[in-house]
């Protein structure tokens, strides 16, 4: 999309947050190497499982909303069925990358909520830190 008759992309904010979630996506991967090393070696991953949980979804949830962002008025429309190659009657709205965007987006913001919500892995990670 465009945002002034320019690509999205030569916006500084835009840019910048597109950095962002690559630094984010880099130090999450370090962190998991460094938690599946340890764990090589006979140590417990601890905290970091929680960590990891909490940092991959909300990472996920940004890159996703930075990616409605991207399509505009494309992403909007909810054509259920489309994501998973249903038969649909319905005519798809928007180029064909499009297809699909909000279905998959709603999907992913349970991930904050499967595999133990985020408050929760935190109040883990609170619980640890104190000793409790």
């Amino acid at each position: 999309e465009q945002v002034g008759g320019a690509p999205m992309i030569d916006d500084p904010d835009f840019k910048s947050r597109v950095a962002s979630i690559g630094i984010k996506l880099q130090a999450l991967e370090i962190t998991n190497l460094r938690t599946l090393a340890a764990v090589n070696v006979g140590k417990s991953p601890g905290d970091a499982s929680s960590i990891l949980k909490i940092r991959g979804t909300e990472i996920e949830q940004e890159l996703n909303e930075l990616l409605m962002e991207a399509m505009g008025y494309y992403a909007q429309p909810y054509q259920p069925g489309r994501l998973f190659n249903q038969q649909t009657n319905m005519i798809p709205v928007g180029p064909d990358h499009a297809v699909g965007l909000m279905e998959e987006h709603l999907l992913r913001r349970a991930a904050s909520i499967y595999g133990g919500s985020n408050e929760i892995q935190k109040n883990i990670i609170a619980k640890a830190i104190m000793g409790l």
